[in-house]
């Protein structure tokens, strides 16, 4: 559908919603009138959510429609003619369609990571995983704001991280140097590629009717589930032979010094629990392009029924129907992220939501990924089957950057 039209949907059934609270306002909303504003307001959610999919999609497309080193993309009509790819990518296409018995001595040598007689799987071409990534980057909100380091093997990235900060400095005379400082600032973690391995079946009809290339079909089926569980490990891994998560309480990521407590009594308390998470970040992080509150949708659909002293509502809706209109929700002029991997449960203690500065989570991908061709196991169902083993890690580098939200 045209995103601008599902835009307009949206923007009406808000519409209908925030009549019917303004209808109650300052009276208890009855049972039936609650249930049918949080369904407009959910369906208000999933239209905005679409059109974000449809404006991604029409991106992917022109991006793809683009040609690129090695990988010409053909039009329709095309088959798979194009610009001749090199010998690194011609070796790589016939390995995704027919495995690695499929190959000429001079192909595999183009694909070997090492010398290791016994193979098993090859090394997919740098130009293959870093276009993999790319997808995952479009699935991942975290990846689209945070640091990203790419490094050529599975070894560690030494980071410095600024533990505490310097003393001011000594008015002096002209002579004088100062106060030596006694204060050690820096800190070093290492942030260590993990594995992570998939399966995937794609028919054999597709890659042999498909326009497109095989690689590209592989890295968008591959794609979408890498980014989800990156997504899971960017928010709530333990750090344990995976990534540590924002809301995971560490004192090498944010630790609980970094709570604030959200009291659950009405509209005042609430939002005043959130300005008071805001405002325990400084001034240059709220103001950052990467700030983002983070909440499961359980989470905002408490939030876009705050009202403020004058009762108006403080949750904007993001529709953006004009050019000066927001393309997504905010909260105190801050953008939300809705995440199905954010917590949702409000009870003692339990974690709801978070804001921070994101450039200050830190993701290192390896690039030497690896991906072994299943030809002949799902043969009786006409498909191909692909393992993907990619590394990677990520942690949160500068705590004051980071306020969670923990329910009281």
């Amino acid at each position: 559908m045209d995103p601008k039209k599902l835009r307009e949907e949206a923007a009406a059934l808000h519409a209908q919603g925030t009549a019917i609270l303004n209808e109650y306002q300052g009276k208890t909303l009855p049972k039936d009138k609650s249930e049918q504003v949080d369904k407009l307001f959910d369906d208000v959610d999933a239209k905005i959510a679409q059109a974000g999919r449809e404006e991604r999609q029409l991106e992917q497309e022109k991006a793809l429609r683009e040609p690129k080193t090695g990988l010409p993309s053909p039009k329709a009509g095309e088959g798979k003619a194009g610009k001749e790819p090199d010998a690194e990518t011609k070796a790589w296409r016939g390995y995704l369609v027919r495995g690695e018995k499929g190959l000429s001595g001079d192909e595999r040598k183009a694909l070997s990571a090492s010398d290791d007689a016994a193979g098993g799987f090859l090394t997919a071409p740098q130009q293959f995983a870093t276009d993999l990534l790319k997808f995952a980057d479009d699935q991942v909100f975290i990846r689209q704001l945070a640091r990203v380091e790419q490094i050529t093997s599975a070894e560690s990235l030494g980071v410095l991280s600024l533990d505490s900060d310097l003393s001011d400095w000594s008015w002096t005379t002209e002579l004088a140097t100062g106060a030596e400082d006694t204060v050690s600032p820096f800190g070093k973690r290492a942030l260590t590629p993990h594995p992570l391995a998939k399966r995937v079946k794609i028919s054999r009809t597709l890659i042999r009717k498909s326009a497109k290339p095989v690689e590209q079909i592989v890295q968008q089926r591959i794609a979408y589930k890498l980014g989800v569980t990156q997504e899971k490990g960017y928010l709530t891994g333990t750090g344990n032979q995976q990534p540590l998560g924002l809301f995971t309480a560490d004192a090498n990521g944010v630790p609980t010094s970094r709570d604030v407590t959200y009291t659950d009594t009405n509209d005042t308390t609430r939002s005043d629990s959130l300005i008071d998470a805001k405002f325990s970040l400084k001034s240059q992080y709220q103001a950052a392009p990467a700030t983002r509150w983070i909440f499961h949708r359980d989470m905002v659909k408490r939030i876009r029924k705050y009202r403020d002293a004058n009762n108006q509502f403080m949750y904007s809706p993001g529709l953006g129907l004009a050019a000066d209109m927001p393309r997504g929700p905010q909260f105190l002029d801050v953008p939300i992220v809705m995440s199905e991997f954010a917590p949702n449960t409000f009870s003692s203690g339990a974690y709801i939501g978070l804001i921070g500065d994101l450039s200050f989570y830190w993701i290192v991908d390896a690039l030497n990924m690896s991906l072994q061709v299943l030809n002949e196991l799902y043969a009786e169902t006409n498909q191909i089957g692909y393992i993907v083993r990619y590394e990677g890690d990520g942690a949160p580098m500068l705590a004051e950057a980071f306020a969670r939200v923990k329910f009281a």
